[in-house]
């Protein structure tokens, strides 16, 4: 199993929407992934309730082999939500894959 972590730093956000609504609606996209995404095992979308800390939002997924990272990376889907709910706001992106060992 390979978990893979992504932190955002959102710079700005939409017009018309708070932060806050900003960051929910992007959770709600995205853990939509699981039902859309066959190699994605489980998504769960984090959003930072710590002021003092640079990144809002974080996002980790379970998928069943490394390989399967790149298939969810490039899904229509996937690609669409990042094109309209990311990219044009975040300011700094993190990133981590690895085995998920218990």
């Amino acid at each position: 199993m390979i978990q893979h972590v992504v932190l955002f730093a959102f710079g700005s956000h939409p017009e018309g929407m708070t932060k806050e609504e900003f960051l929910l609606q992007a959770k709600d996209r995205f853990e939509e992934l699981a039902d859309l995404i066959e190699p994605l095992e489980k998504i769960t979308v984090t959003i930072n309730i710590n002021p003092n800390e640079e990144y809002d939002l974080m996002l980790h997924g379970v998928l069943g082999k490394y390989e399967d990272v790149d298939v969810y990376a490039k899904h229509p889907e996937h690609v669409s939500r990042v094109q309209k709910w990311i990219k044009p706001y975040v300011s700094k992106r993190a990133c981590i894959d690895g085995e998920l060992l218990f």
